[in-house]
């Protein structure tokens, strides 16, 4: 026999625990916590050349940074990215370099995982290329270029095979942009 006072409770136990699912947000496709390591083997490809580089990064979990808390990402090099968890999503939102004494935000904004997660949902915005490579006299230099993008999750159960191993339920983002940037080759 379920008690007036002990069905109150149970419904108000049920409702609490549908509102914090509905409201969890689910960072296993972007791992902020302190202690995850990504290695990249880069392989940059040209006309009659390629090159192999490494890249490393490392989650050094959350930071306060001007009175805000964000989630902090460090390379081998040093560079500190930093990301911020909102209700829409997790975003990038630039780099801490030093300047004298002090650290200071680069911005760089860019929208990187959406909330919900959920298969075909569909997003707009810019990206910046990181890994071309402008080659040629006077000597060798980044290409860095805003590139408007569309975004879609086509699948959130895609398996894939990488040297590190195989991984199960994998995010597959798509995203197509087209920008066209001035330069030599």
């Amino acid at each position: 026999m379920i008690y007036p006072a002990m069905s109150k409770l149970v419904l108000l136990l049920v409702i609490t625990l549908m509102l914090a699912a509905c409201d969890r947000k689910d960072l296993s496709y972007f791992p902020l916590s302190e202690g995850v390591e990504w290695r990249y083997r880069v392989i940059m490809k040209g006309p009659g050349a390629s090159e192999q580089n490494r890249y490393y990064v490392r989650s050094e979990g959350e930071r306060d940074y001007q009175g805000r808390d964000y989630h902090v990402h460090r390379s081998l090099t040093g560079t500190e990215t930093l990301f911020s968890v909102t209700e829409r999503g997790i975003e990038k939102l630039g780099y801490l370099i030093r300047q004298g004494q002090a650290q200071v935000m680069l911005e760089d904004r860019e929208f990187l995982i959406p909330y919900p997660v959920k298969e075909g949902y569909e997003w707009e915005d810019t990206t910046r290329t990181r890994l071309l490579i402008r080659k040629g006299a006077p000597g060798e230099s980044n290409i860095l270029a805003n590139v408007p993008a569309e975004n879609v999750i086509e699948s959130l159960s895609e398996t894939i095979r990488v040297p590190a191993g195989t991984f199960k339920n994998c995010m597959k983002i798509s995203t197509d942009g087209f920008a066209f940037h001035s330069g030599t080759q």
